[in-house]
């Protein structure tokens, strides 16, 4: 019994992580699409890569990215700006 749990978790170990990896991309790509819109003229394709390099290094920076993809959805950018700054300092400007 044993056995088997090791091979379950051996198994499924790389597919927790890697819905992990496709968050984290999915809610940077996100939020810095959204940035850009909302400011403009933004480096998106840096954001993006800084964002995502951080939140698979940083489990608090990946928590924070999670936060302000959750509070930013569905605002507007007046009310994103105004709501969410806590959320969000740090992975735009």
């Amino acid at each position: 019994m044993k056995t088997f749990a090791a091979i379950l978790v051996a198994a499924l170990f790389p597919v927790v992580v890697g819905c992990d990896s496709v968050d984290n991309r999915l809610d940077c790509n996100s939020i810095c699409e959204r940035y850009d819109d909302c400011v403009g003229n933004y480096d998106v394709g840096a954001c993006k890569t800084r964002c995502v390099d951080s939140a698979s290094k940083d489990t608090q920076f990946e928590s924070k990215v999670d936060h302000c993809s959750d509070c930013i959805d569905g605002r507007s950018c007046t009310a994103s700006a105004f709501a969410c700054t806590a959320e969000c300092v740090g992975i735009v400007p």
